[in-house]
């Protein structure tokens, strides 16, 4: 018999410890008005987060089912009732439709096109109805004109979840063009982008000018806010602007000074005969920034001009170089040298009509 007594009381002691953790009791409640209770349990960057949705009305028992969420990571989320072991059948009513619910770890996109989804952002009347488990007698919640971007705000500020992905597009345009009206610069946005790409991807090189976060980068700023205690947004608010800025400003007083970008130019030419007549072509580069596709551009302009044997004269990456072309009734022959007047006096001394030099100087 006291064995028997000492089984029962086990028994017990194991069910209302398993009712304690199912009601939640041993997480800590980070927010709770009429609208929702938000509870959890660990730091503000990691934890995932259980939020009950508080009814308009109950009807049947004051412990009717109430509509939760439980949060896993950023990006999934499992919905049905709360304290779910105490209900069966639990489902929403809308317009005299009923449809069973409960789905676990859905992506938020997964989430927005079930028929809870649609009918949360409906902000039209509901019910959530179920069978009490003890009692067997059916209970309900009636949930009317509900607020939904407006409770996604309040979630995006105790958890590190992407509400924002499940917000309307009013919402979401609405953060875009507060993100615009901070007015950064390009300088502004390459310091913001260069301590998001180092801190996620582990580049510390300076970024490329741009006007814009890529969709990447906004990636990275999604995840730098919720990990920093902030709503997990990908625009641009004053106060991560303002963090992300200073990280950026001190990662590039860190940085090398970039090297002096090279700066080449060459000139080539060609003499050749048609019908015993003599032909002149010349080429110029212009100021590129490698000696090889100096010495490429100088014979395919050269070409361009008719040559077929264009060979460029060298390549240079300081002073100057000019070429130029003349002719007379007796032949005709191109010049170059590092001076314009030089180049000129050589081309007269053969004595040809000659034409302005073509070139130019790296200093």
């Amino acid at each position: 018999m006291w064995r028997l007594m000492q089984l029962r009381f086990f028994e017990l002691a194991a069910f209302a410890v398993s009712l304690f953790l199912a009601s939640g009791a041993a997480a800590e409640v980070f927010f709770s008005d009429a609208r929702l209770e938000i509870s959890g349990a660990g730091a503000r960057s990691s934890r995932n987060c259980t939020i009950a949705f508080i009814p308009a009305q109950t009807h049947g028992s004051a412990l009717a089912p109430r509509l939760a969420f439980i949060t896993d990571g950023m990006n999934r989320l499992s919905f049905g009732v709360e304290n779910e072991a105490q209900f069966a059948n639990a489902v929403f009513v809308q317009n005299n439709s009923r449809v069973a619910f409960g789905t676990s770890k859905a992506g938020t996109q997964q989430f927005l096109t079930s028929e809870m989804g649609k009918m949360l952002r409906s902000q039209q009347l509901f019910f959530v109805t179920a069978k009490r488990s003890d009692s067997g007698k059916y209970v309900s919640s009636r949930y009317d004109n509900v607020d939904f971007d407006g409770l996604l705000r309040v979630i995006e500020q105790h958890c590190p979840f992407d509400a924002e992905s499940m917000m309307s597009d009013a919402t979401t345009s609405a953060r875009e063009r507060a993100e615009q009206a901070l007015r950064l610069s390009d300088s502004d946005l390459k310091l913001i982008r260069w301590a998001l790409n180092k801190r996620y991807s582990g580049s510390s090189g300076e970024p490329e000018g741009r006007s814009s976060l890529t969709l990447v980068e906004r990636n990275y700023l999604r995840q730098y806010a919720a990990a920093n205690g902030l709503p997990a947004s990908r625009y641009l608010t004053n106060d991560t602007a303002n963090r992300l800025r200073a990280e950026g400003s001190t990662l590039a007083a860190l940085a090398p000074p970039p090297k002096p970008s090279e700066r080449w130019n060459s000139v080539a030419g060609a003499v050749w005969k048609v019908r015993g007549r003599v032909r002149v072509a010349i080429g110029y580069s212009g100021i590129v920034s490698s000696e090889s596709e100096a010495l490429a551009i100088a014979v395919r302009q050269c070409r361009s001009a008719g040559g077929p044997n264009c060979k460029a004269t060298g390549a240079w990456s300081s002073g100057c170089v000019y070429i130029t072309v003349g002719s007379n009734t007796r032949g005709a022959g191109w010049n170059s040298s590092a001076d314009y007047d030089e180049t000129l006096r050589k081309c007269r001394a053969n004595g040809y009509n000659c034409k302005p030099p073509i070139g130019g100087c790296i200093n």
